[in-house]
């Protein structure tokens, strides 16, 4: 089966050097690349915003980057493409400059023919391709393909920089997986770690591209979500949830997987740090896995209400068992309850 062609895009302004450049590629390797020719700066970026690019072939000195400075342009590393410097100026300080700063290599057009341009193309996208990898696995966990801590930290801090200059709100999620270690238990760590995908899944379908989502601990995940209001999370809350349950019928996993999600919010007016925005959401998400252990324990049977079965069981005489039905929509009142009949504070 035919690979699509590479495409490329030659910036240069001279007209004879783009004909010869293509009649050297298209001769050399027929149907393998595909090339775009622009003369200016502003015309090449337009093209790169509009369509795909796998490398760039970029004279250094253009109309509108007249002094051997186009390269220094920083939205060349916005697009993330590789670029290949084509001068006719043979200055080797020059090209080691050009090296040092990003291009992956640096050609005399009065050297190149037709082995050495098809072959520094293909060597130059393999090597950025190795380098995206290389720098994607210091970047991301390796088992989720979510950020890790330390670069979700370095994006965070970056993020809460910009917020502060635009004044925008955001929401930050502390989320941890409730019963990983059961998981675990009950089918081997191998499901253990699907468990922990299966949940990367559900924060990836849920959030939003620009937010920063991360595994920051074994079974403890943190999102940054930008542009974001306090009246938001609810129904973020909600979309979690909704993703929770279509991931585990889509998946058809074995085990029942549950999380507790804890928020804080960062505004302008009242900006925080990295470390309290993880600490406030950190004890919010606690607050409301202790609420579920104590329904648990309690066992909630409503949606709309809390329904618990409760067990009076006398200390002094074991066999002495009395089973009631308490209905309250107040967990503390249901508590205190519980705890007065365990008292044997009521007689039935």
């Amino acid at each position: 089966m035919a690979k699509n062609p590479l495409k490329v895009l030659l910036i240069d302004d001279n007209k004879d050097d783009i004909f010869l450049l293509k009649e050297i590629i298209n001769n050399t390797a027929p149907n393998k690349y595909l090339i775009n020719a622009c003369n200016r700066l502003s015309e090449a970026f337009e093209q790169l915003s509009s369509d795909h690019f796998d490398l760039i072939l970029l004279d250094l000195i253009l109309p509108d980057s007249p002094e051997l400075n186009s390269f220094e342009d920083p939205r060349f590393k916005d697009f993330g493409i590789p670029v290949i410097i084509i001068s006719n100026l043979d200055d080797e300080d020059m090209a080691l400059r050009a090296v040092q700063a990003g291009a992956q290599d640096y050609l005399v057009k009065g050297e190149i023919n037709g082995r050495a341009l098809p072959r520094a193309i293909d060597y130059a996208i393999e090597r950025h391709s190795l380098k995206k990898q290389l720098v994607e696995l210091s970047i991301k966990d390796g088992l989720t393909g979510l950020y890790n801590r330390k670069s979700f930290s370095t994006l965070v801090e970056q993020q809460l920089k910009l917020a502060q200059r635009s004044q925008d709100e955001l929401l930050f999620f502390f989320i941890d997986v409730d019963n990983l270690k059961m998981i675990n238990d009950q089918f081997g760590h191998k499901i253990g770690d699907r468990a922990l995908q299966v949940m990367a899944d559900i924060l990836s379908c849920t959030f939003r591209g620009s937010d920063i989502i991360s595994r920051v601990g074994g079974d403890e995940f943190a999102v940054l979500t930008v542009d974001s209001k306090a009246s938001d999370k609810d129904s973020i809350i909600r979309r979690l949830e909704i993703e929770r349950r279509e991931s585990i019928e889509d998946q058809k996993v074995p085990f029942e997987l549950r999380f507790s999600v804890g928020v804080s919010q960062w505004t302008s007016a009242e900006p925080k740090s990295l470390e309290i925005l993880m600490r406030e959401a950190d004890l919010d998400m606690f607050e409301k896995k202790r609420s579920k252990q104590q329904k648990a324990q309690l066992g909630d049977f409503g949606s709309n209400f809390h329904e618990y079965e409760v067990t009076d069981i006398d200390v002094h005489e074991p066999t002495n068992v009395n089973n009631f039905l308490l209905v309250e929509d107040n967990l503390g009142d249901a508590r205190l309850v519980q705890e007065y009949l365990h008292l044997g504070g009521v007689q039935k």
